[in-house]
């Protein structure tokens, strides 16, 4: 399996199966590996479609379509969306494509 961890931008298709938000990366083994429930409102407050294409990094992206900050108040693993009340929670898969859980995580849309 790849190591992704090291990479500076990683790319996931996403898609939604039977009313749940997923993606498929077989590169590191993971296959309609579900979003936690949490993230739907997160997802669905920029997508409109049933798939889309997220660009992911640690780093700042030129032009974000999202922003997901730390949210320690709650769980390691939580994140708020820039900008709102709404707060998400990303399971151990991200441990795929970071090393551990980074402070911000950029993500750009692509529909």
């Amino acid at each position: 399996m790849k190591d992704k961890t090291k990479n500076q931008i990683n790319v996931l298709n996403i898609f939604k199966k039977d009313g749940v938000w997923m993606f498929n990366d077989s590169d590191v083994g993971l296959f309609e590996e579900p979003f936690v429930p949490s993230m739907n409102p997160l997802i669905e407050s920029v997508v409109t479609g049933d798939k889309f294409r997220a660009f992911i990094s640690h780093s700042l992206l030129p032009e974000p379509t999202l922003i997901l900050d730390k949210c320690d108040d709650y769980m390691e693993s939580s994140y708020k969306l820039r900008g709102t009340e709404l707060i998400g929670w990303l399971c151990p898969a991200t441990l795929k494509y970071f090393e551990d859980y980074p402070n911000s995580i950029y993500i750009i849309v692509e529909q």
